[in-house]
């Protein structure tokens, strides 16, 4: 009985190589940087056009339109950022546990690993999604109406 207890491995055997705040922050860091991009941006973009509809107001490139611009592009490069630390985290954990998915699945080996590839996969979503957004201010004026 002792010598089958000695053989178990822990499930995740390279968790001493990444911080599990580090491989958290990967999966976390991305939506927030969208979800901060939306909020703040929308704040931006509701106070661009003038109340009054007689005003002089030019149409085109102004300053809200770049203040957007740049608060997209911050979080655009912390989304890329977070992709590239989870890659890094990835590649150190990448040998971890390449069994099978059954064991995968049923105990929960190569979580590590998982985590890592989630953090790089939810940056490439999140990343994706704030660069449509960085296009809406270049492409469609702040103030226009049908």
């Amino acid at each position: 009985m002792t010598g089958q207890a000695d053989r178990i491995e822990h499930p995740s055997p390279h968790r001493h190589k990444v911080s599990a705040a580090w491989l958290l922050a990967g999966l976390a860091i991305p939506p927030a940087a969208w979800t901060a991009e939306m909020l703040v941006g929308f704040a931006i973009s509701s106070n661009a056009c003038p109340l009054t509809p007689g005003s002089n107001s030019q149409p085109g490139f102004s300053g809200e339109a770049a203040l957007l611009i740049l608060l997209q592009l911050a979080c655009l490069i912390c989304a890329i950022a977070s992709g590239l630390m989870s890659r890094r985290h990835w590649r150190r954990v990448r040998g971890e546990k390449k069994d099978s998915e059954h064991s995968h699945l049923t105990i929960g080996e190569g979580r590590t690993r998982f985590l890592a590839l989630a953090g790089m996969l939810t940056a490439g979503t999140f990343a994706i999604a704030i660069l449509f957004n960085v296009l809406e201010p270049i492409l469609i004026p702040l103030c226009w109406s049908l």
